[in-house]
């Protein structure tokens, strides 16, 4: 009975030396530490998200960056993907992602998506906590951008539109507005294409059909 006890023992101590032997399944380095050696675990949340550690490892190197995106390009985001981050610590350099983990769903109060970005961090410069900038190219559009100040607008409603020279006269044109990039403006319209001439100086008083004419600007020597 008693050696059968011992054997007992001896198979407790290996299961508990196994049991409690912990294998990172990645390098980093230890942030913080909850228990001190010879201290009873006690099982009680212990760390900001309310779980119980002993203690805490981080992974430097690669590193991971966390974004939302409108659920609008949820179709165009892929894994691997490309993505230039900056810190706001190192404006100079730019550090090279890829999209690593598209989570499957949609914040329903924001209407946007996760997606985790994997950054190489060899020289370690970037740390866990850090805010950054990242760039991705989700889609590639062509528009025409015209001066915002050659769209009018006609008083009373959300109607839109521009005047464009043709043989001698000014020519009303109905546009719908796009996106606005600084002094910029983009306008869609079927009847306007590339190389029309846009009156955009004294159009407020033009009115369609009326007689204008060209003159050149001295100091640039572009006609207007």
């Amino acid at each position: 009975q008693m050696k059968t006890q011992v054997n007992v023992t001896k198979e407790n101590v290996n299961l508990l030396s196994t049991n409690t032997t912990l294998v990172a399944p990645f390098s980093g380095i230890i942030t913080a530490k909850y228990f001190e050696n010879g201290e009873l675990f006690s099982g009680a949340p212990n760390t900001q998200v309310g779980k119980a550690a002993i203690v805490v490892l981080q992974q430097i190197n690669p590193i991971k960056a966390t974004i939302s995106i409108s659920q609008n390009y949820f179709p165009v985001i892929k894994n691997g993907m490309n993505v230039n981050v900056v810190s706001e610590i190192y404006l100079a350099i730019v550090f090279n992602g890829k999209v690593n983990l598209i989570h499957p769903t949609i914040n329903n109060a924001t209407k946007t998506f996760d997606v985790e970005i994997k950054i190489e961090n060899n020289k370690e410069l970037l740390r866990p906590g850090m805010f950054a900038k990242v760039n991705l190219e989700l889609t590639e559009d062509a528009a025409m951008l015209v001066p915002a100040i050659a769209v009018l607008q006609q008083m009373g409603t959300n109607d839109r539109y521009v005047y464009i020279y043709k043989d001698g006269i000014a020519k009303k044109v109905d546009v719908k507005i796009g996106e606005r990039f600084d002094d910029q403006i983009e306008i869609l319209s079927a009847d306007l294409k590339v190389g029309d001439q846009l009156i955009y100086a004294g159009h407020n008083h033009l009115d369609d059909g009326q007689k204008v004419s060209l003159y050149v600007d001295d100091k640039t020597k572009n006609e207007k």
